[in-house]
């Protein structure tokens, strides 16, 4: 199965090039012309389209489209620009695009990565999948908006992450797509859309789990959205930065950040950065020199200390260790 995956998606990676994107300029849903060139969705099925990006993927222009995006990262992290901001996607994340959200995926060289983009046409988005999906406002707002004409609120995309099983069960829902797509065997049109009524359903659990759980209090839903951030900007934040960013005194966040986590921002940090090091140990080929260096620590000898401060065991040590078979 992993290898027919594998071959799949190399072959989604080949084809990626020889995509006829037909450009055209467009007003989105705010009445802005945007002068950026707008690919129109290219044919195969007609309303679904998928693509990946491997570990030579060179980056692509700054742009926007007219259908919705998804993107997967199926096999290790990768940088996306959206809105002119950069932010780390990690392993088993979605990230779901409305029409004219301008982005870019970044150039990508970590050996065996792979990324898959699904594009969909909105008229499919809106006669088969919406109506499955739990009726709640913000999430069916999203999906509606591009749709219907009315303004964009300020979430142009949505970043989903499950537990470990609803992950596992988004990513073998993924892999029955791709397979499916690729091999285009008697009967792929039917399980496409049920893979795709599958991801949706799944999604909405997935947004549902992050954003309806029982009521918290303003602390809590500031602690989680600071975490959030920190997890995706470890290699780089700083007190003072996320302090801005939050609009609070750098003093005040210090402290609740401590009650409500027991931990300190600096523990916090390295927390994030030791997780984000193991994920590239295990699942990259990059030397562990670089692997420091994007997780935030300039001097690899900080690194080597730090983690084996943390894990008892050097950072070479827990690559051999993690690799499949060696557990």
């Amino acid at each position: 199965m992993a290898n027919q995956i594998d071959k799949a998606i190399d072959i989604l990676i080949t084809q990626y090039p020889k995509l006829q994107f037909t450009q055209k300029n467009v007003k989105n849903i705010n009445e802005q012309i945007f002068k950026m060139p707008v690919p129109v969705l290219p044919h195969k099925r007609g309303d679904i389209i998928l693509s990946a990006h491997g570990e030579l993927h060179k980056g692509e222009p700054y742009h926007r489209h007219d259908y919705f995006l998804i993107n997967y990262s199926y096999r290790g992290d990768y940088t996306q620009c959206i809105e002119s901001e950069n932010m780390i996607l990690h392993q088993g994340e979605v990230l779901l695009f409305q029409p004219y959200v301008a982005h870019s995926l970044l150039p990508h060289a970590t050996a065996g990565d792979s990324i898959l983009s699904v594009r969909i046409r909105k008229e499919l988005i809106f006669h088969s999948l919406l109506p499955l999906m739990p009726k709640h406002e913000a999430l069916l707002h999203f999906f509606l908006s591009p749709l219907s004409g009315s303004p964009a609120d300020t979430h142009k995309y949505l970043i989903l992450s499950g537990d470990d099983v609803l992950n596992a069960s988004m990513h073998s829902v993924f892999e029955i797509l791709i397979l499916e797509y690729v091999n285009m065997l008697p009967g792929y049109d039917t399980l496409l859309d049920s893979a795709l009524s599958m991801l949706f359903s799944l999604f909405s659990r997935c947004y549902c789990a992050d954003n309806f759980k029982n009521p918290s209090s303003q602390s809590e839903i500031l602690i989680d959205n600071i975490l959030k951030y920190l997890s995706r900007n470890c290699a780089t934040a700083t007190l003072k930065d996320v302090a801005e960013k939050f609009n609070y005194h750098p003093n005040y966040l210090s402290t609740i950040l401590q009650k409500e986590t027991g931990k300190t921002f600096s523990e916090l940090i390295r927390e994030f950065r030791l997780k984000r090091a193991c994920t590239l140990l295990q699942y990259s080929l990059l030397p562990i020199e670089e692997i420091a260096v994007l997780v935030g620590y300039p001097h690899s000898s900080n690194f080597y200390k730090t983690f084996k401060k943390e894990y008892h065991i050097s950072p070479h040590q827990y690559r051999i260790q993690s690799k499949p078979g060696n557990g």
